[in-house]
């Protein structure tokens, strides 16, 4: 017998499709819902069977969970049943394939949804963000590093009525894979957002004259390094556009995180600096 669902499990798939992988607790922040209840509706929207009196429910399928020790919780995501529910509600513009995830890449996949936290701790609800691939994805030729794909895209609206925008990478190890010049696939990353926002194809796609890069490395020597190698670039890269922070001074509680190219060595910034920079 399968069991019902219900207006607030609909809730909770419009949250799970929007940040990908959330935890019992921060549904119910998002939802201002007890987390007793949630975790009820979670296992609802799962697959497993549950025991009510002298009839078994089956999982509505909505849902995967997966335990991970590192992470210390439990983690929901959406499967396509849940993605394509979220299509038919008009919550996203394009369809989205859900499967199973790769375990290794759950570290960073939670940076990216703890970063998210920290934005609507910093914006409240000023602050738009999205993960679609169809949002953070975008090529224009035939070459290996003629696209980008950022971890998330997301603006918020300032006092003075403008929409600070950003695309974020958040990079989880060292610098790696060289190529033959001797470029880093961080620096080569850094020369696609370049490219992409000279081309015109961020204007075009998003309709706003500008955005910003981040970039969030393991430690604050990396950051240094690489705002250092970006400013001996010169032009573009050693500018303002780019925005470094170090796991430890974002996700801590420094007052001003990031630093730049153009001048990393004097000074620090926090995200609200950027829009008047």
């Amino acid at each position: 017998m399968p069991a019902l669902f219900t207006d607030g499990d609909a809730e909770i798939i419009r949250h799970v499709t929007d940040y990908y992988l959330l935890t019992c607790e921060e549904l119910a922040a998002l939802t201002g819902r007890n987390p007793v209840s949630i975790r009820r509706r979670l296992q609802v929207l799962g697959f497993e069977k549950r025991k009510r009196g002298a009839w078994t429910t089956s999982g509505l399928q909505y849902l995967y969970r997966t335990c991970y020790e590192r992470m210390g919780a439990e983690l929901h995501y959406p499967t396509q049943k849940a993605f394509d529910f979220a299509f038919e509600q008009g919550w996203l513009s394009e369809r989205v394939h859900g499967g199973k995830r790769d375990i290794a890449k759950l570290p960073h996949d939670r940076r990216v949804v703890q970063y998210r936290f920290h934005l609507r701790k910093l914006f409240g609800d000023r602050i738009h963000a999205t993960q679609h691939f169809y949002n953070v994805y975008d090529k224009w030729g035939t070459k290996p590093d003629d696209h980008i794909l950022a971890d998330l895209f997301f603006y918020y609206r300032a006092e003075d009525g403008t929409f600070p925008s950003f695309f974020l990478e958040i990079e989880n190890t060292a610098e790696h894979s060289y190529d033959a010049k001797g470029e880093s696939a961080r620096i080569r990353k850094a020369k696609s957002y370049v490219e992409y926002l000279e081309r015109g194809l961020f204007q075009e796609k998003f309709e706003y004259p500008d955005v910003k890069f981040i970039f969030i490395v393991p430690s604050a020597k990396q950051a240094r390094n690489f705002a250092k190698k970006l400013s001996a670039m010169g032009g573009a890269f050693n500018s303002k556009l780019f925005i470094i922070g170090d796991f430890q001074s974002v996700f801590g509680d420094s007052k001003k995180p990031y630093i730049t190219p153009k001048d990393f060595e004097h000074a620090r910034y926090s995200l609200t600096d950027f829009h008047l920079l």
